[in-house]
């Protein structure tokens, strides 16, 4: 199916002889304002309501921008709400958005709604609730692109620019892609039409050096594909993996696994890359019990099976000290006394470090590095909004990942362990984290944490 320009027939369009249709942009924050200067370089004619500004005025652009709240009917009205053809809400508030974009329905029946909605819960919901409403989440629409250009190759066709959800399932969220036509593409010598039709996608425009990309008019004469050709294609997540003859090969390459006796080897290793006490007491109470069965075996001449027994008898248990074993050499009666002190004192001692590391360190997170790949998979670093976008885009297509984050508390994290996520905790920022994650073998590392140095350093 090929994308075609408006219908002037349809409600909410504009006829031919209204006044030209207004896209209004409420909030003109870092979003608003790049997304009004890409409108206006598309010749559309734009109207921005913005609380920031002291009183109306024009910006260079020759778009308006008028002083108010974008909740204010009155103010909805002054920009043209019941002519517009679409009103956009991009504050970084997601209630004064849903109230926005609600005042315009009530106004307009007919315009097409966009809102910026940061909770995901609504993102999933609004869209169905309310007629002609699209609710977009920035990290929904930064993931995609992030993951395309983490797994991007040196002889890639394809450039993903973006991503949108036609409806609740996930199977309908679409990719918009900038497709080149291979020498060896299927798609040489059919026309937008054939394309569409035997991929299930949409392509919404076309480009020919030197001329610059087009959208596709149904009522122009059909035209064939060639080698060499830019495609705007829009399809579902992952479709263009491989377009066009040379796309991006998201397959296992270079996935390898650490044997058996290196994975035993990097677990004792990541069990305790910090704190130490733990392997420290186990050194000292396996010393005590080792230099006590040396002494019974030599001095009292008792088999190494008896002397590691007594041992352990007197150190980890209120067993009988054997008195009548010591009345030749009362100096072992001193040894003993001490034995049974220092051992009970170091089992202790053991004992509570050894809970609070349990406590502390959550030993499943310990045990899933074992599950890291020595090469060949993705380390996300960071699990905020992005990073679990990211990560969900990476599981739906089936690439090996694991995350590092630093928050012990992450509310994704939980998810992402149910589904068998290897998960280290700690600063992404730190070689000893990406070491565990075996990022210098890693097919790419994503940064996306909610520090730009932290990201600067990773990278």
């Amino acid at each position: 199916m090929a994308l075609s320009l408006p219908d002037f027939s349809k409600p909410g369009s504009p006829s031919p002889g209204d006044p030209p249709a207004t896209i209004i942009i409420c909030g003109m924050g870092r979003v608003g304002s790049a997304l009004a200067e890409y409108l206006v370089s598309t010749g559309t004619h734009i109207t921005c309501i913005d609380s920031k500004p002291a009183a109306d005025h024009i910006r260079p652009d020759g778009s308006r921008i008028l002083a108010g709240d974008c909740r204010d009917p009155a103010v909805l009205k002054r920009a043209g709400v019941e002519n517009a053809q679409a009103v956009i809400v991009v504050t970084n508030d997601d209630q004064i958005n849903l109230r926005a974009a609600l005042m315009a329905r009530g106004i307009n029946e007919n315009a097409r709604l966009v809102a910026r909605i940061q909770n995901e819960i609504l993102v999933e919901r609004l869209g169905a609730a309310i007629e002609h409403l699209q609710a977009l989440s920035t990290s929904r629409l930064t993931a995609p692109l992030i993951v395309a250009a983490a797994l991007k190759n040196e002889s890639a066709v394809t450039e993903i620019l973006g991503s949108f959800n036609l409806g609740l399932p996930k199977e309908n969220t679409w990719e918009l892609a900038r497709v080149r036509v291979g020498r060896n593409s299927a798609f040489i010598g059919l026309t937008a039409e054939q394309i569409a039709e035997r991929q299930g996608a949409a392509v919404a425009g076309i480009g020919r050096d030197p001329a610059p990309m087009r959208l596709i008019d149904p009522s122009e004469p059909k035209e064939f594909i060639r080698a060499g050709d830019w495609l705007l294609l829009a399809g579902p997540t992952g479709k263009w993996n491989s377009t066009g003859g040379a796309g991006n090969d998201l397959e296992e390459n270079g996935l390898r696994w650490a044997s058996g006796w290196r994975q035993l080897i990097r677990l004792s290793r990541s069990a305790f890359p910090y704190d130490l006490s733990v392997p420290y007491a186990t050194l000292a109470l396996v010393l005590v019990l080792l230099a006590s069965t040396m002494l019974f075996a030599t001095v009292l001449e008792k088999s190494l099976a008896d002397s590691v027994f007594r041992s352990v008898s007197i150190v980890a248990t209120g067993a009988d000290m054997h008195e009548g074993d010591y009345h030749q050499k009362p100096w072992l009666k001193f040894f003993v006394s001490g034995l049974r002190i220092v051992g009970a004192a170091l089992l202790a001692l053991f004992t509570a470090l050894l809970t609070n590391y349990i406590l502390k360190a959550r030993l499943r997170d310990v045990l899933l590095v074992t599950r890291v790949p020595d090469s060949g998979h993705v380390v996300v670093c960071g699990m905020g909004k992005v990073g679990f976008e990211v990560t969900k885009l990476l599981q739906d297509r089936q690439i090996p990942l694991v995350v590092i984050e630093r928050d012990p508390q992450c509310p994704y994290l939980e998810n992402l362990r149910r589904d068998g996520v290897p998960i280290i905790v700690g600063d992404a920022g730190n070689q000893v984290s990406l070491g565990q994650a075996r990022s210098a073998g890693a097919r790419a590392v994503i940064a996306v944490t909610s520090n730009d140095l932290v990201n600067l350093q990773i990278a």
